[in-house]
């Protein structure tokens, strides 16, 4: 989970620092003046994690998560601007039944917040253990980037997901 048994209690708040404010260098696109309020928005993050998040949170595992959201993002953009931009196609758009894995509350909470943040998707309903999503084209492989996420998500909260 977070820090190696043993290690200084500091270095498990240094691993989130760093992984706050790689996060917020990235979304910020470098500019310093970002961190007029990066700065301060890392300091809250920090101090809710503390509060309200503390344990069960592999700290570890955000840069890569990062690094995914990022990715599906732009190339979810992508996809929406070729759709937009390119010839005339006929789009399948309808609902998708999604088997949700995740069985704890904040993991299904970033699991819903992310598919709505893809670009071609949105959460539409949770259903007890079903997470209904809406695409913007069938055609597309819907539930295989929804388990790519989900088991993205599982990476952050292992004790959160179901074996």
């Amino acid at each position: 989970m977070g820090v190696a048994a043993g290690a200084p209690a500091w270095s498990g708040l240094a691993v989130r620092v760093l992984a706050l404010a790689a996060l917020w260098a990235v979304m910020g696109g470098g500019s310093l003046g970002s961190w007029v309020v990066g700065a301060p928005a890392i300091a809250l993050a920090l101090y809710l994690s503390r509060r309200r998040f503390s344990g069960g949170v592999c700290w570890r595992a955000l840069p890569g998560f990062a690094g995914f959201m990022l990715r599906e993002m732009v190339l979810g953009g992508a996809q929406a601007a070729l759709i937009a931009l390119g010839p005339r196609r006929l789009l399948r758009p309808g609902l998708v039944r999604f088997d949700l894995r995740l069985r704890g509350e904040r993991a299904r909470v970033l699991m819903i917040d992310c598919t709505s943040l893809t670009p071609g998707t949105l959460s539409a309903d949770l259903e007890g253990d079903v997470l209904w999503v809406h695409a913007l084209d069938l055609g597309r492989p819907v539930s295989a980037g929804c388990r790519r996420m989900e088991r993205r998500i599982a990476t952050l909260f292992p004790e959160e997901a179901k074996a």
